[in-house]
């Protein structure tokens, strides 16, 4: 699950919840009095496979910080996209 904080800044750079719901990428788009809102990308946990990852960071790239992520040693379960995501969309 992902929040987007900042109140609706972030959300209104990705077209806003609406939007959002639209793009077919999250299984639920929660908006909050704040304007922010909650993204869960599946049903269940073991339904967020490599695509749904790859789909949430396309979806995600515009607000998402330069700079390529690093593994981290203490918890190397966790998957995440080994790229920039101000680079060349895929």
């Amino acid at each position: 699950m992902t929040v987007l904080g900042q109140g609706d800044e972030l959300t209104e750079r990705l077209g806003g919840a609406e939007e959002l719901r639209a793009s077919g990428v999250f299984h639920s788009v929660v908006a909050l009095t704040a304007g922010d809102v909650v993204l869960q990308a599946t049903a269940t946990v073991a339904e967020f496979s490599d695509e749904a990852l790859r789909q949430v960071f396309e979806a995600l790239r515009p607000v998402l910080p330069p700079g390529t992520p690093r593994p981290d040693p203490a918890h190397p379960e966790l998957r995440f996209i080994d790229e920039d995501a101000v680079g060349t969309a895929s």
